[in-house]
């Protein structure tokens, strides 16, 4: 039987999921027969997927951040020279 605590869960890790919408779908449909065995294999495949994307994310800032550092050296360096 499904808590309403790993439901709740599920639900809110398929908002920010990147699968198809028709998997969310069939979750949503599904999650109140499902076994426990299906729900904890759903809810930790979500929370690794959120896992990865915050890691994603956090690199995505970090070359942004370098990115910005490298810009703005090159613009000093050309009132330097100029």
């Amino acid at each position: 039987m499904v808590t309403s605590y790993e439901k709740k869960e599920i639900l809110r890790l398929l908002k920010n999921s990147t699968i198809t919408d028709h998997k969310k779908k069939m979750v949503r449909i599904l999650i109140d027969v499902m076994g426990e065995e299906e729900v904890n294999s759903i809810l930790a495949a979500l929370k690794n997927e959120e896992r990865s994307m915050k890691k994603l994310d956090k690199r995505e800032e970090i070359a942004n951040l370098k990115y910005k550092m490298s810009v703005d050296r090159l613009a000093k360096s050309r009132t330097k020279s100029d």
